[in-house]
């Protein structure tokens, strides 16, 4: 009798999860995975965003640049006249390839046309411009233009990541020759 007092099995030990531990163990995950996957959209949105103000600013740049480029080696301005403002830009130049160069929107596309060359735009498709001159010669000096350039994100998805507008100003003067 003894002997199998020894080798009785303890039958009381468990195996596996109580409900009420699974329903805390589950929990937490989801805490986890819901915080998780919302830092990551956001993480998403930010980038997106850094792109679009990114994107905007490039164009700004490389259209600043060529019509800073057309102004300093222009010879004159034909319009807008002295002290006007106007949504483009016509300058003269001795070299008939290039005269007149006239910059304009047209439906959000800036357009450079050279002379009697076909009018070529200056920024992507997925921006908008809205740009005036204004003619701020002094008499008698060979010109200068204030530029005041707003691009904007076409948001054709609707979701405000992509949303952002963003407007330079510069004056530009003809350099005397």
């Amino acid at each position: 009798m003894y002997k199998k007092n020894i080798f009785k099995i303890n039958n009381t030990s468990r195996s596996g999860f109580t409900l009420i531990e699974f329903i805390v163990y589950f929990s937490i995950l989801t805490i986890l995975i819901v915080t998780t996957s919302s830092m990551v959209f956001q993480i998403i949105n930010n980038k997106t965003k850094l792109e679009t103000v990114q994107n905007i600013n490039q164009n700004a740049r490389h259209i600043i640049e060529k019509i800073t480029n057309s102004v300093h080696n222009a010879q004159s301005i034909i319009s807008p006249a002295l002290g006007q403002e106007a949504t483009s830009l016509a300058l003269s130049f001795t070299d008939n390839e290039k005269n007149p160069t006239i910059f304009s929107t047209s439906s959000g596309i800036l357009k450079i046309k050279e002379g009697s060359s076909p009018a070529v735009p200056l920024n992507a498709d997925e921006l908008a411009s809205v740009i005036s001159f204004t003619n701020v010669s002094y008499p008698d000096t060979p010109g200068s233009v204030r530029i005041v350039l707003t691009i904007s994100s076409v948001n054709l998805s609707g979701q405000q990541s992509y949303t952002h507008s963003e407007t330079f100003y510069t004056t530009v003067t003809i350099r005397p020759k």
